[in-house]
């Protein structure tokens, strides 16, 4: 019960019996059955992109007591191709031509939300994988900080290149000129 207890808050939980209703208190703030959100909409109102083996589900446990905590769907390769077709074109139509430091500005925002909802993130995550708060309370820090850096980088790596003499240092000979800017989609699954 000390894990279990650890995981549902910072503080000790003083019986068994309140562990169970801190359990139970985190998971009904579960939907029943989640959705994949595909372009800011959910995928069952985007019909065309979905075969037919898109009903196949996945029922998530709770690690600690078994229960069942939520649906979510098997995502399928139309859909995963819909989603790097809407990345793709948002980067190219957005992302690309979005400032540095309107960049910058997006991810301290998303940097914000996060560190505003880090304690229910970080108890939703405990009852997924049965890991301690102390570590899912480190992993939305961990984002927290990726974001704030990345939100930092954008606005001040984007406006200073590197200018690189090649063949030597002669200032007459040739020089490459580097400079950073968003590239694409990259996948990460996790």
């Amino acid at each position: 019960l000390g894990l279990i207890s650890d995981c549902l808050t910072a503080t000790t939980l003083s019986t068994p019996h309140d562990t169970i209703v801190m359990i139970r208190k985190v998971a009904s703030r579960v939907p029943a059955k989640l959705s994949n959100y595909i372009g800011g909409t959910t995928v069952a109102t985007v019909p065309e992109y979905i075969s037919p083996t898109s009903n196949t589900t996945y029922s998530v446990l709770n690690p600690s007591t078994g229960e069942h905590l939520t649906t979510i769907p098997i995502t399928n390769n139309d859909e995963i191709n819909h989603c790097l077709s809407i990345a793709h074109t948002a980067q190219q139509n957005n992302w690309s031509v979005v400032s540095p430091r309107e960049r910058s500005r997006i991810l301290l925002n998303t940097a914000e939300i996060l560190r505003t909802e880090t304690q229910p993130l970080a108890e939703l995550e405990c009852l997924d994988t049965g890991r301690p708060i102390s570590e899912t309370l480190l992993d939305i820090r961990g984002a927290v900080d990726c974001l704030e850096y990345m939100a930092g980088i954008s606005v001040t790596s984007s406006s200073v290149g590197q200018h690189i003499l090649l063949n030597g240092s002669e200032p007459s000979s040739s020089f490459g000129y580097t400079r950073r800017e968003p590239l694409g989609v990259t996948v990460g699954i996790g």
